[in-house]
């Protein structure tokens, strides 16, 4: 017993529905996934910039003869 789906009725076909909808909310949804990739680069740049020289600073204070030893 094999049941086949019904045929689609004339209108708008989901095909045509799914581009248009890819069409109007693609450019937003992508404008907001540019943004975020913005704010996490510049955010992990800044933390890198801040975390950097700490951890040099870290190390010639806290390393027991680096200076004698580099001079």
């Amino acid at each position: 017993m094999s049941t086949t789906p019904p045929e689609p009725t004339a209108g708008l076909g989901t095909g045509r529905l799914a581009e248009r909808l890819r069409g109007i909310l693609g450019p937003p949804f992508h404008l907001i996934d540019v943004t975020i990739l913005f704010r996490l680069t510049r955010d992990l740049t800044r933390s890198a910039r801040f975390i950097c020289p700490a951890i040099g600073i870290g190390v010639v204070f806290y390393v027991p003869n680096i200076i004698e030893t580099t001079a």
